[in-house]
């Protein structure tokens, strides 16, 4: 099992990667060092099958599902 530790408080030298800074509103495709961790950390467990691959930081998970069923034209 890999374990995470993301700092509750800002830390010097952290980048940004602590809950502190990353639960405070931000731009909006989201905090620089929070996609960098959440796209490494997905490379890193998840190994996806392909290269042209990204991930996505959302506000919620409402928001996010939402967000991917209007891409695709599944909401009316």
């Amino acid at each position: 099992m890999t374990r995470v530790k993301v700092p509750r408080e800002l830390r010097r030298g952290d980048g940004g990667l602590n809950l502190a800074t990353a639960l405070q509103r931000g731009p909006f495709t989201g905090l620089a060092r929070t996609r960098a961790f959440i796209h490494e950390f997905t490379e890193r467990i998840y190994s996806p099958a392909y290269d042209n691959w990204t991930t996505s930081v959302h506000t919620g998970n409402t928001d996010g599902c939402g967000s991917i069923a209007s891409v695709f034209g599944c909401l009316g």
